[in-house]
């Protein structure tokens, strides 16, 4: 048979890494009900059976594409708030349009990360790595209240405020409610409003 796709033997590479980078791909090409470990492994070409040393369902797959997400969440944000020399309110601007970008070029990813219906050994995971993805932002905030620019008070709960309201604006542009190129405007007016409401 010419035609059919030559299967690689289970040491195949990284094989995990592919597994998850071919989901991400399918995922954000053609959403999530076509990321099954099936395609993957077609994609790949590798026998469906090899994909199961690495992940024991398609829900395992999903929450492992979700913690993954937050991590390059999280190499976005840090890249968005890093430069000392940019003053704190101004770095926390730029962290938020990098949330927001980030949210907007990758929405099904995003959407995936913030609905994961998660399998109990993920819980944890999940929890940390959502932690660690929002954590630039958060420092920046205990930054400002070190330097009596944000008024004191729970930082989490500060951030929290923040990432509810970068969420619905992301979700509406996802949803098309908001035009894109309006992404930028609607972000640094909330953030406007957010800073007059918690600076010190």
């Amino acid at each position: 048979m010419k035609n059919m796709k030559k299967t690689h033997p289970y040491h195949h590479g990284n094989l995990r890494v592919e597994l998850l980078q071919v989901a991400q791909k399918i995922l954000l090409e053609k959403g999530v009900e076509k990321v099954t470990i099936r395609e993957i492994a077609r994609e790949i070409g590798v026998s469906h059976a090899a994909p199961q040393r690495h992940f024991r369902n398609r829900q395992d797959l999903l929450d492992s594409l979700a913690v993954q997400g937050f991590s390059q969440l999280e190499k976005v944000l840090k890249a968005g708030s890093l430069d000392s020399e940019v003053p704190l309110l101004e770095r926390l601007n730029n962290a938020a349009l990098s949330f927001a970008h980030f949210a907007a070029d990758n929405a099904a990813l995003f959407e995936l990360m913030n609905s994961s219906k998660c399998c109990d050994d993920k819980l944890g995971v999940m929890k940390e790595a959502s932690e660690s993805a929002f954590s630039p932002i958060l420092e920046l905030i205990i930054s400002g209240q070190e330097q009596k620019i944000i008024q004191p008070g729970n930082p989490l709960k500060i951030g929290l405020v923040l990432y509810a309201t970068l969420l619905g604006i992301t979700t509406m542009v996802n949803r098309e409610l908001i035009e894109r190129d309006r992404l930028d405007d609607f972000v640094l007016d909330s953030m406007d409003h957010f800073l007059k409401g918690y600076r010190y």
